[in-house]
């Protein structure tokens, strides 16, 4: 029997102490006929990082951060991952601290989305933009980082399964960046990567609107939240890390 989406049990805001910023990375979930799960209330260390500045670019970051933008771009390529599957695979990507860039990013990128040839010229520099638009978000210390997602405007059916499938592709992403033990996780990060498992499982049939909306929501703020997290927790502790403005050859 098809249920609500979410049920909220535990919502934390953001808050800034001292010199560093402290997200707390709330709320916590569970699935409504799933195993429970859920995360702690947990603070995320997230140095601010005044010396990432981003480059002069040609294109315009709505012109590449854009669900409809993207679903185009990976039209022309063949791609058979869908937008937000394809953005959750670069997160993914990024929070685990892949280190390397340009073309030879692009040849593990592509085979992710499904794309079998190599990458042509006239499509490299719009997927070098949209990685380096993505770090730049990630790396953002306002936390504006957000999921690429069809718009607000578009049924919730949508949006919940295009939400699902970018913590699907976040999952893939981040497998993609190496083998790693248990030891090498927090107890935060482990509760973080088992909720992004559950709700890219989730049912996407809504039965009340209203409750759905702001249940979705709450829900993407917790993804958000996770991946900041995760990134963090593995992508800024690697000094090979490619900063926005490096260039890109």
């Amino acid at each position: 029997m098809p249920v609500g989406i979410l049920v909220i049990l535990h919502e934390a805001p953001l808050t800034r102490e001292g010199g560093p910023a402290h997200l707390r990375a709330g709320p916590r979930i569970k699935l409504s006929l799933s195993p429970a799960f859920a995360a702690s209330p947990c603070v995320l260390q997230c140095p601010i990082l005044s010396l990432f500045r981003e480059k002069t670019m040609s294109l315009q970051p709505e012109d590449v951060l854009d669900y409809y933008e993207l679903e185009a771009e990976l039209g022309k390529i063949q791609a058979l991952a869908t937008p937000s599957e394809a953005h959750g695979i670069l997160c993914g990507q990024l929070s685990g601290g892949l280190k390397v860039d340009g073309v030879a990013w692009l040849k593990l990128f592509l085979p992710n989305l499904g794309v079998k040839r190599e990458p042509w010229e006239d499509s490299r520099e719009w997927f070098f933009e949209l990685r380096n638009l993505t770090l730049t978000e990630l790396l953002d210390d306002q936390f504006n980082f957000m999921p690429i997602l069809p718009d607000d405007e578009d049924p919730l059916e949508t949006r919940l399964a295009a939400l699902a499938e970018w913590c699907s592709g976040f999952l893939a992403g981040f497998g993609t960046t190496g083998e790693r033990s248990k030891d090498d996780f927090s107890e935060d990060c482990l509760m973080a990567l088992r909720d992004l498992q559950q709700i890219s499982q989730v049912d996407t049939e809504i039965e009340e609107e209203e409750m759905g909306e702001n249940a979705y929501f709450e829900v993407l703020e917790y993804v958000r939240m996770a991946a900041l997290m995760l990134f963090t927790e593995f992508a800024l502790t690697r000094d090979q890390l490619i900063p926005p403005d490096a260039t890109i050859h």
